[in-house]
């Protein structure tokens, strides 16, 4: 008897992949990746992050990313500008002396 394993889905380590990330539709971007695939009308996929309660293009990439279960990621290279300016709490670590 052959065991079945479930399929994974090999996407880019970005919001798209991301468990915070919430698809909303597509958006004018002239650093759209997707201009081959998308046409001329240089638009990229965006959606709404609940880590960072704000909108984001699904390219985008932070230090909060969590892959969704039964993706496999890979990295990317960041884009040049976020939908809209981010900035994230740093996480620090607390040192004993």
């Amino acid at each position: 008897m052959t065991a079945i394993t479930p399929c994974s889905v090999h996407m880019p380590k970005a919001c798209i992949s991301c468990v915070h990330f919430t698809g909303q539709g597509f958006a004018d971007d002239e650093h759209c990746p997707f201009e081959d695939w998308n046409g001329p009308k240089k638009r990229t996929p965006f959606g709404t992050c609940g880590q960072h309660k704000q909108e984001v293009f699904a390219t985008e990439i932070c230090g909060s990313y969590q892959c969704e279960a039964g993706v496999i990621s890979h990295q990317v290279h960041n884009r040049p500008q976020p939908r809209q300016p981010l900035q994230e709490r740093l996480r620090l670590e607390e040192h004993t002396v």
